[in-house]
């Protein structure tokens, strides 16, 4: 998120895709799910990824990306490049 915003802020005409979690039920069992980090780390990344969908409107499109469905969200994201490209 911090990268997008630099991104944003320095280059003029730039695009930014935001790929959400359904719900913060999802996200929370993808951290966990991963299991790699640290409890404390994962419950970091949770309270973090909270604050960054709070700010969601300052992205330019938001795809939800549902559970099981990623197909389905590439297809999301595809058409939304392919309707930018088209302006």
């Amino acid at each position: 998120i911090q990268g997008a915003r630099a991104l944003k802020k320095n280059i003029d005409g730039i695009f930014v895709i935001f790929i959400a979690p359904q719900d913060q039920e999802t996200l929370a069992r993808w951290v966990y799910g991963r299991g790699k980090d640290p409890l404390i780390d994962m419950a970091r990344r949770i309270e973090t990824a909270k604050h960054e969908l709070a700010d969601i409107s300052e992205w330019d499109a938001v795809v939800v990306n549902e559970e099981n469905k990623l197909e389905q969200t590439v297809e999301k994201v595809y058409e939304v490049m392919k309707s930018i490209i088209n302006q």
